[in-house]
């Protein structure tokens, strides 16, 4: 399973979502905490669909978010076959 994680502004170290609310029907208002207890720091960060690659087999046709061209969509699949699929949006080393 994929996570969704942001270091943690203040110490850099992981972070999880402690809750999550929905702004829209393409964005999710996520609440964030440090996993160092001693640091403990807390933010509200947004999740946004910004483009579809594919609007897939069930469009919303009340769906504002534009479509990708071409040219980006094959330029994203070769890079999503040559790179290993990320875990999560951090680094792991930490």
């Amino acid at each position: 399973m994929n996570v969704i994680s942001i270091n943690c502004p203040q110490c850099g170290a992981r972070s999880f979502v402690r809750s999550s609310r929905p702004l829209s029907s393409t964005m999710r208002e996520l609440m964030f905490q440090c996993r160092v207890v001693p640091c403990s720091a807390s933010w509200v960060a947004t999740l946004e669909v910004s483009r579809m690659l594919s609007v897939g087999g069930l469009p919303n046709p009340h769906n504002p978010t534009p479509v990708s061209d071409r040219p980006e969509v094959e330029r994203l699949m070769e890079i999503a076959t040559l790179a290993p699929c990320p875990r999560s949006l951090h680094n792991e080393s930490k």
